[in-house]
């Protein structure tokens, strides 16, 4: 074979040796972003839920706080109402939702929360239906301090009554994890999806 057919087979070669190369640096590359994307995803989902949880936590706390100053020096919670608190300002109106007469206050984009008395009047109740999982397990752990008389966490799956504390992690992972969209009846009334109800002096 002459000088200048090798030359050629080997520039040939050669030539196919730095497209695979490049094919092969490219699928890295490819594969290399795909999976910052999926991290910063991740990361971004986390900081969103935990955003979420610390919203949903602070609007809690200050209906708990509206409830305190509103019936401070009376004996009970008699008429106690999302519609009694909406209109006495007790919660922030972006956090309330108008159906004809009635008020909703929605917190999270979809977490409803309810609150009425108790049999006697002398307590009342409050209660978050419709809550995701993450959702769920920080409003087990909510810390009511001294204001809390019992908790109730789950759904038709599964549930749970605890007296004067709140759900440990390791017991609201259990009972939220295990939490579906059916429709629990808790104090005569139905909500749907999980929920976790305070019932409070």
């Amino acid at each position: 074979m002459s000088t200048h057919g090798t030359v050629l087979r080997r520039h040939w070669t050669s030539g196919r040796r730095q497209v695979g190369f490049g094919l092969l640096e490219l699928s890295v590359a490819i594969g290399i972003f795909a999976l910052l994307i999926v991290g910063a995803y991740a990361a971004y989902l986390s900081i969103t839920h935990a955003q979420r949880a610390r919203d949903f936590e602070k609007v809690i706390t200050q209906i708990t706080s509206s409830i305190g100053d509103l019936y401070k020096g009376q004996a009970g919670f008699d008429e106690i109402s999302p519609q009694v608190l909406a209109s006495a300002g007790g919660v922030a109106s972006k956090f309330v939702r108008n159906r004809g007469t009635l008020s909703e206050i929605v917190v999270a984009d979809s977490a409803l929360i309810d609150i009425f008395p108790d049999a006697l009047g002398q307590r009342y109740v409050l209660v978050a239906s419709q809550l995701n999982e993450d959702l769920c397990v920080a409003a087990a752990r909510m810390n009511m301090k001294d204001r809390l008389d019992q908790v109730f966490v789950g759904s038709n799956d599964r549930s749970v009554f605890i007296e004067g504390r709140p759900l440990t992690l390791e017991e609201a992972i259990a009972v939220c994890s295990e939490s579906t969209n059916s429709t629990v009846g808790f104090s005569g009334r139905l909500y749907e999806g999980s929920i976790v109800a305070w019932i409070l002096r």
